[in-house]
């Protein structure tokens, strides 16, 4: 005889169960063996038998309380080969997932032996123990012509025989003289509810017992296993009426309610005049404006923990996103429903739309938008962010500047424009005729320029903001005989054309040949 060290009820099975407790039939529907050992398997999480041998019907069953036991015949007419058989399971239907494997049992090396049947006929009998927790509606499926023992028929708990007309025979029903059974009472009757109260009467002491139960139920129900329905009136503060009454507020209590009017705010309720009892949605929390929404049917159940009605199978929880608080071309749940984004995407460069310098930080304010933090900038453009307006080898911003500190010059070499014109000297108004050098396009106006030609006799030409005792801005032309300087100087008034110092050049008087070239340095 197998030894059965390992017996368990599957996740399937505790999910029936579960499922049992809310009404929902247990139906056990046939047994199976196999020859699987467990090697690592959770015998819970199973779904089938390891090694399946054989399918064999259910042929009886008796009850206990919270448990069963269920009993079936295996016979070997099917085997062509012995076999080890080690594996046994207990299969039922779930509403939802089909026939599952409900119960798992494995006797590991201690299993029965089973001959093949060229070897002769055998049969053995599998009982298994089985919960099925507060079920009230526990069944099994019994084949036709499936064996029954003789102890399992019209026993209290157990199966009677049919006939051949498929009826149980009067003589399998205990404690029922058969004179007292009517003729009349049938399926029919007792489906549309006219059997009478004198055709109960003659079932004798069965009748009575289900009398004295029927004479002790009220006309109130507590609506816990089975919601009531109603159209709430008021708003905000509803109230509900309820047929039959209830008689107080019952843990589990539930109400599908109708609401008359969209909430605009925290709700209460007030059910046929119980008292006033806060509506709350799934997580507890108050209800906001137009959660509750009229025309539309809610389920709600009583929490006696609370003392409030809690909203049942709600949605997830939401939070307080807009269409700008999400990025264009996306979407976002919310109790309206699907929402469009409408936040810009600002991808690659966009302009700052301004800035600002806060001590040594500069302050860019962008535009409103989504942004990746990877290859999305913002901009801002100036003219003088250049590296000559910055200190020579200071960096600024990730630019390095080139600006030498100091005076600015510049220098280099022209000619005169070879065109005479008068320049007047610096002691009086008389003048003197020379041509101009033309010098443009420099960055600063020169205090101080010397300019000299490139062919003898050598001629030079000073000139300087800083003046003389004759006058404030001069400029004085030299002539060189070697290495001194002759009788030829020309003190020159600095500001009279068309003698010309600028913020971006100068015009100085050269005398000689015309069109002579000259060599000059100007300093800031």
């Amino acid at each position: 005889m197998a030894v059965f060290n390992v017996e368990t009820i599957t996740a399937k099975g505790l999910a029936l169960i579960a499922k049992g407790q809310l009404g929902v039939e247990i139906n056990f529907t046939r047994m199976q063996i196999g020859r699987g050992q467990l090697s690592g398997q959770v015998p819970a999480q199973l779904t089938a038998l390891i090694d399946p041998i054989s399918f064999f019907g259910i042929n009886s069953m008796t009850r206990n309380g919270n448990s069963v036991q269920v009993r079936g015949i295996f016979e070997n007419s099917g085997l062509s080969a012995p076999v080890h058989a080690c594996e046994l399971g207990v299969f039922a239907d779930d509403p939802d997932d089909g026939e599952i494997l409900y119960a798992y049992a494995n006797a590991g090396t201690q299993g029965d032996n089973i001959p093949a049947f060229a070897s002769g006929p055998f049969s053995k009998m599998y009982k298994f123990n089985l919960a099925v927790g507060n079920a009230e509606d526990v069944t099994v499926e019994v084949p036709a012509g499936a064996y029954i023992p003789e102890a399992d028929k019209g026993v209290a708990g157990g199966v009677a025989p049919l006939d051949s007309g498929g009826v149980v025979p009067v003589e399998n029903i205990p404690n029922i003289p058969v004179a007292k059974i009517p003729n009349g009472i049938d399926a029919a009757k007792i489906g549309n509810g006219s059997v009478s109260n004198a055709e109960f009467q003659t079932l004798d002491g069965v009748t009575s017992s289900i009398q004295t139960q029927l004479n002790s139920k009220s006309s109130t129900s507590d609506y816990v296993r089975q919601p009531g329905f109603a159209v709430t009136v008021g708003a905000n503060a509803y109230t509900a009426t309820l047929s039959p009454a209830p008689t107080g507020y019952l843990d589990g209590m539930g109400l599908r309610l109708k609401i008359g009017t969209t909430n605009t705010g925290a709700c209460t309720l007030d059910v046929n005049g119980l008292g006033v009892r806060n509506l709350r949605n799934s997580k507890g929390n108050v209800f906001t404006a137009g959660q509750l929404v009229a025309g539309l049917i809610y389920s709600f159940a009583y929490s006696a923990t609370t003392t409030t009605f809690i909203l049942q199978g709600e949605g997830g929880e939401y939070g307080t996103a807009t269409a700008a608080d999400v990025l264009t071309g996306k979407t976002i749940g919310s109790d309206g429903g699907i929402v469009a984004g409408t936040m810009p995407n600002r991808a690659g460069d966009t302009a700052a739309l301004a800035s600002s310098v806060a001590g040594t930080t500069l302050k860019l304010r962008a535009s409103n938008g989504y942004r990746n933090g990877t290859s999305d900038n913002v901009t801002i453009t100036d003219p003088n962010f250049i590296a000559a307006n910055i200190r020579n080898g200071v960096p600024l911003l990730g630019l390095i500047g080139s600006l030498v500190e100091g005076k600015k010059s510049a220098s280099g070499s022209a000619k005169d424009d070879g065109t005479a014109k008068a320049f007047e000297y610096a002691i009086n108004t008389s003048t003197i005729s020379g041509y101009s050098l033309i010098v443009t396009g420099l960055s600063f106006k020169p205090s101080l320029v010397v300019a000299y030609n490139t062919v003898a006799p050598l001629n030079v030409i000073l000139y300087t903001e800083f003046g003389d005792i004759t006058y404030p801005k001069t400029a004085k032309f030299f002539q060189y005989s070697g290495t001194s300087v002759n009788s030829t100087v020309y003190n020159l008034k600095g500001d009279k054309a068309p003698l010309e110092v600028t913020s971006t050049g100068f015009k100085l008087p050269t005398f000689g040949a015309p069109l002579s070239t000259w060599n000059w340095a100007a300093i800031e």
